[in-house]
């Protein structure tokens, strides 16, 4: 999980920085989005995967939670969580390796990099230095 703050360059506000980084997630990494506005002036994207049971079940699903929520004088606190499964990915991996069934693993590793790296993108995106390094 990450957790930062950071101040919206160019009068961006709250749902506009929602909008835009479900678009991200959406256009550039190809995950379904979801945007859930709360009372609390809280935005929470939820992103997951486009891809079927096979795929997710072979390690190469992403699933991430942005919330976007006001921090005062001006702020955006960020919290990102990603909720893939290490665990699962790391069983894959070592299946893949004792059993030498090497297109797990490589499922399994290239899943795990691509979440990793996924929160990078998303970070740079929302401070404004965009376009995300890929």
């Amino acid at each position: 999980m990450k957790d930062f703050e950071l101040v919206p360059e160019g009068g961006r506000t709250l749902p506009s920085m929602a909008q835009a980084a479900a678009a991200m997630l959406s256009g550039q990494e190809n995950l379904s989005t979801r945007i859930l506005a709360t009372t609390g002036g809280e935005y929470i994207i939820q992103a997951d995967c486009r891809c079927g049971r096979i795929l997710r079940w072979i390690g190469m699903d992403q699933q991430i939670t942005v919330t976007l929520s006001p921090a005062g004088q001006g702020r955006v606190r960020v919290k990102i969580v990603r909720n893939h499964r290490f665990l699962s990915r790391s069983l894959l991996f070592l299946t893949g390796l004792l059993v030498c069934c090497w297109p797990l693993a490589v499922t399994a590793a290239s899943g795990a990099v691509r979440g990793s790296l996924l929160e990078r993108r998303i970070i740079r995106f929302l401070s404004g230095r965009s376009p995300p390094d890929v």
